[in-house]
């Protein structure tokens, strides 16, 4: 996986920062990103105040790796190619045969979040799909019971860095790109699997020569359908009460951190992405938590037809129904699909 921009840190990062339980080693380049970003700076005194209620994990200082390191006896990293805000992406070399690859490791070695990157490459090794990242493998680093991942490295850019460069997209452009987006989501649902964090920086636009192809990144927070009813409360990852997510992309109910969000969530995220692409302006304008779940309590989301009239009704009325309140209100992500393709079909000369 390859990641070009530097997000922001995510709120588990902030809390932990929060906290006094990230190490130094990871601290200093946080605090100089939060020192130069006034969004984080909102975000890290909202983590302050919040920091005593959260959950305690153990956490155990990471294993430190740096250019040349041999990993397992069989990657050496070449160069670090991606952040975020609780892991870090190096590009690497498989030293048997030459292959390159991608290892994703975690800045900090807290239990959870080993739990939910192991969780990631179960979830990523059911589905076999072409719009899914393949992960090969998980490594344990250091014996300090920390798992870092084998992946695809990708080449190209997330679509939140595209559309920074590029501005508004023409719709048959848009639907290009969104729908293999679309199709990943279908595979992963019927694997009974929810993304659950969907948005622009987790859309990959991988270049391979002429052909370009579109990826989805990151199930570090999916979540398991199945599994989840067939497992007791004492093993869940992610306890209820919990917010995970990016809240701009988030759907009400998870926004709520309600029990049993499931794939429908991930529809509004849909929704949300193909607002913003064919609008050229997201459909809430808030993007702090409490400030988007103030503007979705109080305000109604401006109908896709009247930002952008250009857009083919049956279109617009779609992505409008997946940004509805009410989850079983929603299309599907199959009906959504064929929506797409109808819309990519009449787009066509």
């Amino acid at each position: 996986m390859l990641a070009n921009s530097r997000p922001c840190p995510d709120e588990a990062t902030l809390v932990a920062l929060a906290s006094g339980h990230v190490s130094e080693l990871f601290a200093g380049p946080l605090r100089a990103h939060i020192d130069s970003c006034p969004g984080c700076q909102l975000a890290v005194a909202e983590a302050v105040r919040t920091a005593p209620r959260q959950q305690s994990f153990p956490l155990r200082a990471p294993a430190v790796l740096t250019v040349g390191t041999v990993i397992a006896g069989n990657y050496r990293l070449d160069e670090q190619v991606g952040e975020g805000g609780t892991g870090i992406v190096w590009a690497a070399t498989r030293i048997p045969d030459g292959g390159r690859v991608a290892i994703k490791v975690l800045r900090a070695a807290r239990h959870d979040l080993c739990l939910r990157l192991r969780g990631e490459a179960d979830l990523a090794q059911r589905v076999e799909h072409a719009g899914i990242v393949r992960v090969f493998e998980v490594l344990e680093l250091a014996d300090r019971a920390q798992p870092a991942l084998v992946m695809e490295l990708l080449q190209g850019a997330d679509l939140a860095d595209f559309l920074r460069r590029t501005g508004r997209l023409s719709v048959s452009r848009v639907l290009a790109i969104m729908h293999p987006v679309v199709d990943a989501v279908l595979a992963l649902h019927r694997h009974a699997i929810a993304h659950r964090d969907l948005k622009p920086s987790n859309i990959f636009l991988e270049r391979r020569g002429e052909e370009e192809h579109v990826r989805v990144l990151d199930l570090g927070m999916a979540r398991s359908l199945d599994l989840e009813r067939r497992t007791v409360e004492s093993t869940r990852v992610t306890y209820p009460g919990t917010v995970l997510g990016t809240p701009r992309y988030m759907a009400p109910e998870q926004l709520a951190a309600e029990e049993g969000v499931d794939g429908r969530a991930d529809v509004w995220a849909l929704g949300a992405v193909l607002y913003e692409m064919l609008s050229d302006v997201p459909h809430v304008e808030a993007s702090l938590y409490e400030d988007v779940v103030r503007e979705l309590a109080t305000r109604s989301i401006v109908a896709l037809e009247r930002r952008a009239p250009h857009v083919p009704r049956v279109l617009a009325e779609a992505v409008d129904r997946a940004l509805c309140r009410d989850p079983g209100r929603r299309p599907t992500a199959e009906e959504l699909r064929r929506t797409i393709t109808s819309a990519r079909e009449a787009c066509s000369p």
